[in-house]
């Protein structure tokens, strides 16, 4: 056992300098560190939840993406579950990437989403955005797609700042119906290593 562990974080540094590390935040709720190699990536995601520690969320995706020069496709399959084991969700992410003039971009994905609370949903999210600049952009999006653990409508829009390896979204989040009525603010950000 102790060969194979050692075979493994030898394999995992000599693919080190081909490989991409990223770490980010999605939505002020979650945490991630992602390995890319080659169009595959695997990717931990971690709950930063107003909780106490067993009600935080799990989760591990593992992917690939192909890339053509306007247009990018990937899929992303993920299993998660809380702490303290009260619930699990497993689904996937299908994610269809166009630039036009390489300033206009256009996303759209499709979430396939199964949670053990609530059953399954199928999801999905439409977006657009403009580069203003190479370091500003704005984007608007509309989702149908779960934050915490419950499908949730909403409008987001806001800007992207870009600049080297990092890049920053403060947004604005705005439900379309239901009896909630917040609207939130948003930061993700991403950072890629350099290779």
């Amino acid at each position: 056992m102790r060969r194979v562990i050692l075979s493994f974080i030898a394999l995992f540094c000599f693919t080190l300098s081909w490989a991409q590390i990223v770490v980010g935040s999605r939505d002020n709720q979650y945490v991630y560190g992602e390995y890319q190699y080659k169009g595959w990536s695997v990717k931990l995601e971690e709950s930063v939840y107003a909780e106490k520690i067993g009600h935080q969320y799990l989760r591990l995706y593992a992917g690939y993406a192909y890339h053509a020069p306007q247009w990018s496709l990937s899929a992303q399959p993920y299993f998660g579950a809380s702490y303290n084991g009260n619930y699990c969700s497993l689904g996937g992410y299908l994610t269809g990437k166009y630039h036009l003039l390489d300033k206009y971009h256009f996303k759209a994905i499709l979430n396939p989403h199964y949670d053990s609370g609530y059953k399954y949903e199928t999801n999905y999210l439409i977006g657009m955005g403009m580069d203003l600049s190479s370091q500003i952009g704005i984007k608007l999006e509309y989702q149908e797609m779960p934050i915490y653990r419950m499908k949730e409508k909403r409008m987001k829009g806001g800007f992207i700042f870009k600049t080297g390896n990092l890049s920053v979204s403060p947004q604005i989040s705005v439900p379309t119906e239901g009896a909630t009525k917040n609207i939130r603010c948003i930061v993700d950000f991403r950072y890629s290593f350099p290779q």
